[in-house]
């Protein structure tokens, strides 16, 4: 899989979750590390920091990340997604 490009990947797992009968939704990861997935405050000025914080809470970048990313999914405001039946 590691020589396929992303498009030709992309169409192979659509191909697969509907041999299978599974949905798969392709979502818009803008802003998901930069946003504070606890509260949806945007930080401008990230930079390199490995973690987000508001004072009270600490979380690292990738999670906050894969969080907010999720939550996405979950609850809408995909932006640019797409959902593949």
């Amino acid at each position: 899989m590691r020589d396929i490009a992303h498009y030709r990947f992309k169409l192979r797992l659509e191909w697969m979750y509907r041999t299978f009968g599974k949905r798969l939704i392709i979502g818009n990861e803008a802003y998901t590390s930069k946003t504070r997935s606890w509260d949806g405050v945007m930080i401008d000025d990230l930079g390199r920091a490995k973690t987000i914080t508001d004072g009270k809470i600490r979380v690292d970048r990738d999670v906050n990340g894969a969080r907010g990313f999720l939550l996405r999914a979950l609850y809408g405001n995909f932006g640019q997604s797409q959902a593949a039946a």
